[in-house]
């Protein structure tokens, strides 16, 4: 066949309109099909399609389809990497906390940030270029699919314009076989023997360039129907690409709303994070107020405290020189009750030496007396036994309290001390001291009131100052407490949120990293799945149009061999018919007509046509 596609054909297909000129014809409008320029549409970009082109666009369909893959998988790779490049080139800021000690000023979170640089250099392939080559990838495949539909349509012409020949000729053939076959027989009757069997020769003849004709018109009609099966080929290979081209889109546009989605979610994140910073700002200016204000009112307390204090350091001075006024009193009682225990003392003897005789009179009087005098100074003693007592406590009470006040309770302590040695040497001569005890009893009540008095304020404003400063020293330990805690909950949650969003990110490239190598592995799959089904496909389609043919090529067969058998018995049917006619014109001939004078006008008739056939043969 690929001779025969090469070299000019045969006399009977040069006769049948099917030569080589035909054939000539369809290769040079192929050519200016694949020749001709095919304008893009208006939005399309100009390029410069006469360069040399690559394999994308060869006429070798399985290294085309991977080739065209591969060169869109390094485009995706490119725009992947300058993506990730450009994402590297961002500021990280990263916040520190620095632990300060607790002080009155104002607290302050500071941010530490630094700018990192590309690691990696920029890659060769830009922005630009990498938008032409995919514009001009799709420019040459929507140029390719232009050109192979026009090609088909040349295709479907051509195929048109052979059926109409091929009709034409076998209707010519139907119309000039009876008419050779008629003229040859009227030539039979007019031959003899010899014309008989030139007859029978062309006749063979012109059956046999007739089934030349045939096989011919039959390679004719499998090369046409190779050449679209060629063209529906390529046409399928460029829908397939053009489904694979939108299935990407499709894909890309699928991907762009998670894409969306995932950056309002960070978006939303971020948001959250700057309001619980926002929230733990307001909280640290509104702790900031509140431990201001507990520091006002410590200074106003404390303000207060001292106030109080000098107050009761007047009063306590006061109350001093009122002892000391009761102390000089009471020195003066003392010498007079020693005077007059002086005296006593000779009344007891002159009374001795005088009532020795009534000595009874006196025992019994000084008995009564004695039991009297006796009750009266246990009432007496037991009544300053109390008030000592009650001195006692209130001043060990007075020195638990006036801590600041060491001298004033010193001098006290002492004057307190000589004050219990005095008594308790004056207690068991204070019997006959009724009246100047008395107004020393009077002085020391009007003393320890003063003292209650002032030994009552100085407790109240005591554990009033105990208590405000209690109260503002646990608010402020609170306040403390509660800053502190902040700030370790502000470290941690910024710790928390750092390690979170790190190990976001990571799971994020990795997830991404996967998610890559998942689409690069179904892609093969697609790829090595659509090979596998067009190759499938293919081999079917083979198969069934090879079984096709071969059912087709034996029907022809049989139909020829038919035919043939039918032509033959035709042909024994006709050359007995004729051998009969012949059989009869001679016995006729023979028996009325001079066979001789009829045989020779018969050749000289047969003489005089071929001459003429051989006139108008090279006309």
């Amino acid at each position: 066949m690929t001779d025969t596609e090469n070299k000019p054909h045969s006399s009977a297909s040069s006769d049948s309109g099917l030569g080589g000129i035909e054939n000539q014809k369809t290769i040079e409008q192929t050519r200016n099909v694949e020749d001709d320029d095919f304008e893009l549409p208006e939005n399309w970009p100009e390029y410069d399609f006469h360069r040399k082109k690559s394999c994308v666009l060869s006429r070798i369909f399985s290294t085309c389809v991977t080739k065209a893959i591969n060169h869109l998988e390094l485009v995706q790779n490119a725009i992947e990497r300058k993506d990730a490049e450009t994402k590297k080139g961002t500021v990280k800021r990263e916040v520190s906390f620095n632990q300060m000690p607790s002080s009155t000023e104002q607290l302050e979170i500071v941010g530490r940030g630094g700018h990192i640089t590309d690691q990696h250099p920029h890659h060769d392939i830009l922005e630009d270029e990498i938008l032409d080559e995919v514009l001009l990838l799709l420019a040459r495949l929507d140029r390719e699919r232009l050109r192979l539909i026009n090609l088909c349509v040349h295709e479907q012409q051509s195929r048109e314009r052979l059926k109409e020949n091929i009709d034409h000729w076998r209707l010519k053939r139907l119309h000039d076989l009876p008419l050779a076959v008629q003229k040859g027989s009227k030539k039979s009757f007019s031959r003899c023997n010899s014309t008989r069997r030139l007859f029978f020769f062309s006749f063979f003849l012109e059956h046999d360039a007739c089934i030349t004709d045939i096989t011919e018109l039959q390679w004719h009609i499998a090369y046409n129907a190779r050449l679209a099966e060629k063209v529906f080929a390529k046409i399928d290979l460029s829908r397939t690409w053009h489904r694979q081209l939108e299935i990407e889109v499709n894909d890309i546009r699928q991907t762009i709303p998670l894409i969306t989605e995932k950056v309002q979610t960070e978006l939303t994140e971020i948001a959250k994070v700057d309001e619980a910073l926002k929230e733990t700002e307001h909280e640290l200016m509104l702790s900031r107020a509140k431990n201001a204000d507990t520091l006002d009112k410590c200074t106003r307390a404390n303000q207060r405290a001292g106030t109080e204090r000098d107050e009761i350091r007047g009063e306590i001075d006061k109350a001093l020189k009122g002892l000391q006024r009761i102390t000089t009193k009471l020195q003066a009682s003392i010498d007079q009750h020693k005077a007059y225990q002086k005296t006593i003392h000779d009344a007891k003897v002159t009374v001795k030496k005088n009532d020795r005789a009534y000595e009874e009179e006196v025992k019994k009087r000084d008995t009564a007396r004695a039991d009297i005098a006796s009750n009266k100074l246990k009432t007496t003693a037991h009544d300053l036994e109390a008030t000592f007592n009650h001195i006692t406590t209130q001043t060990n009470y007075m020195k638990k309290h006036i801590v600041e006040m060491d001298e004033s309770r010193a001098m006290m302590e002492t004057l307190t001390v000589k004050i219990r040695g005095e008594i308790q040497t004056a207690e068991a001569d204070l019997a006959h001291e009724n009246y100047n005890f008395g107004l020393v009893q009077a002085g020391e009540q009007e003393v320890v009131r003063v003292l209650q008095q002032c030994l009552q304020r100085q407790s109240t404003t005591d554990s009033l100052n105990k208590q405000l400063f209690q109260e503002r020293s646990n608010y402020l330990s609170d306040k403390k407490i509660c800053i502190e805690k902040a700030l370790l909950l502000n470290t941690q949650l910024a710790s928390t949120y750092r390690k979170t969003l790190y190990t976001y990110y990571e799971i994020k490239t990795r997830l991404m990293g996967k998610l890559e190598q998942r689409l690069d592995a179904v892609a093969r799959v697609k790829d090595t799945r659509q090979l596998i089904e067009l190759q499938a496909r293919l081999h079917d389609a083979l198969n069934f149009y090879f079984g096709i043919k071969n059912e087709y090529v034996e029907q022809r067969l049989d139909h020829l061999n038919r035919e043939s058998h039918q032509n033959g018995l035709q042909l024994s049917q006709v050359q007995e018919t004729i051998q009969s006619a012949v059989d009869h014109i001679t016995k006729f001939l023979v028996d009325q007509v001079d066979f001789e004078a009829v045989h020779r006008d018969a050749m000289l008739k047969v003489h005089r046509e071929e001459l003429q056939e051989q006139q108008k043969v090279p006309v």
